[in-house]
């Protein structure tokens, strides 16, 4: 299955808001997303703008995002977060459709503070402007190829033989 099929290279909506028009240096494997908490805000979908990172350890989730999806929900209540465990890792299921496949974040991001939100030190920092990092462990968990090229990139889901057989290609051809 195809998740991305030749994404241009993008900056998030957060990034525009505050940095005005991208340079070149700026572009990076952005998408628009939704994502969709188990629990929190009632399990509405939300928009948010994904960053895929393969160099990052693990997801990351922005706490200045999710402060906002709460504001903008429900702008007279005490801010509320989904539940969050030791080290800023949420404690609820987490699932993103993109692409139009709906994939459950596993294990769930962990919580960080960045640039545009009030630092939070019991958080670890995410860096960038994206409301969701999606790092190795998510495109580990789901064997996820990503192919990039000289202006745009794609995700295969390889949950179908076509898919298979690419990735077992772009694999001997490394070997």
């Amino acid at each position: 299955m195809v998740i991305v099929q030749r994404q241009p290279f993008g900056v998030s909506r957060f990034f525009t808001e505050h940095q005005g028009q991208p340079q070149e240096h700026d572009l990076g494997l952005v998408v628009p997303i939704r994502i969709q908490f188990e629990r929190w805000l009632g399990g509405t979908p939300l928009e948010a703008d994904v960053f895929i990172d393969s160099g990052a350890d693990c997801t990351l989730l922005s706490h200045r995002w999710l402060e906002a999806c709460w504001r903008t929900a429900l702008p007279r209540e005490t801010l509320r977060l989904p539940l969050i465990g030791p080290g800023g890792w949420i404690r609820e299921k987490v699932s993103i459709s993109i692409g139009g496949c709906v994939l459950q974040l596993s294990p769930s991001p962990q919580l960080a503070w960045q640039v545009g939100g009030a630092e939070r030190p019991e958080l670890r920092e995410m860096s960038g402007y994206e409301d969701l990092l999606l790092g190795r462990d998510f495109l580990r968990h789901y064997g996820i190829l990503l192919v990039i090229d000289s202006e745009n990139f794609s995700l295969l889901l390889p949950d179908d033989e076509d898919n298979r057989r690419r990735r077992d290609q772009v694999r001997r051809a490394l070997e």
